[in-house]
């Protein structure tokens, strides 16, 4: 009986040796396994490196890499911009050389760049398409106004900004909005701010009153007079094709208490028109004031 015992007790010994002896060696092919992987991640990383640093250049210089005008994809183009601006971006982006796919912070140049072009207002995102295209989504700058200078006529947005002329014909240029009797020429090239309140005033009005302009028969904006305040405070008078006036006053973003507010105004304007067709009186030309708190004045020119 005692000797049957030890020799049960014996063999589960054996077996808990031979158990830990095989998860001994299991950890041993697992650590060893690890070491190889984790070997020949570094000496491949190491190679890579070495590779790059001796060929990089030259895979990068290679004309598959190189980004041309039709890498950018920017969309359709607004109908008032006539010229691929994709040559100009990619100048911009890379004065001195070529750009290719593979910079790094190639789409913070391409970015920045973009921001920087006259046309373009802003970027609203900007990715990388595969194999080799750049896909942005922006907002166009629009023109509102031309300006009148002696030389011609010089388009901005609503903001004031002065645009690239050469998108216009004069037909075309003749069918904006125009401000006359300016005798400030712009403060930079095109992109930049006119530098001149009474241009971003009158761009204000001309963009407020744009989508209407021809329907009324309106032919340009004059200034009319200058309060002497800090800041300077402009008043505007609107010019009809025949020669009838709109005076209209400060510009929609001055605030005062002694004119109509901006909706009143253009709703004083719509109601007008749609009474009598014309801002022609019967004896003909008018003058119709829109600035008075209690309604709309109208008086002959004749």
């Amino acid at each position: 009986m005692v000797l049957g015992f030890r020799s049960a007790k014996s063999k589960k010994k054996k077996t808990t040796v031979h158990g830990e002896a095989g998860t001994a060696h299991s950890s041993r092919l697992w650590i060893r396994s690890f070491l190889l992987w984790a070997s020949l991640f570094v000496v491949s990383f190491v190679a890579a490196n070495i590779f790059w640093d001796r060929f990089g250049q030259e895979i990068v210089k290679t004309s598959r890499f190189q980004l041309t005008p039709d890498s950018l994809n920017l969309g359709e183009y607004p109908a008032w911009i006539h010229h691929d601006i994709r040559p100009e971006l990619l100048l911009i982006s890379f004065p001195e050389k070529n750009g290719n796919v593979l910079e790094q912070d190639l789409l913070q140049k391409v970015a920045s760049a973009a921001e920087r072009h006259p046309w373009i207002r802003k970027v609203q995102s900007l990715h990388k398409v595969y194999p080799g295209t750049i896909s942005a989504s922006v907002v166009w700058r629009q023109p509102v106004l031309m300006v009148r200078i002696p030389e011609g006529l010089l388009p901005v947005d609503a903001e004031g900004v002065l645009l690239p002329s050469r998108d216009f014909t004069p037909v075309e240029a003749a069918q904006y909005p125009r401000l006359v009797g300016l005798d400030v020429l712009p403060a930079g090239p095109a992109g930049q701010s006119w530098g001149d309140a009474r241009v971003v005033q009158a761009a204000e009005l001309a963009a407020l009153l744009f989508e209407d302009w021809k329907k009324y028969g309106f032919r340009h904006i004059e200034l009319i007079s200058t309060q002497i305040t800090h800041p300077p405070e402009y008043e505007f008078v609107i010019v009809t094709h025949s020669g009838s006036r709109i005076v209209w006053g400060h510009a929609p973003s001055v605030a005062t208490t002694q004119e109509a507010s901006a909706d009143e105004k253009l709703a004083r304007i719509e109601a007008y028109y749609r009474q009598h067709g014309s801002f022609d009186g019967i004896d003909g030309l008018q003058e119709i004031d829109v600035r008075p708190l209690g309604g709309l004045r109208v008086r002959g020119l004749n």
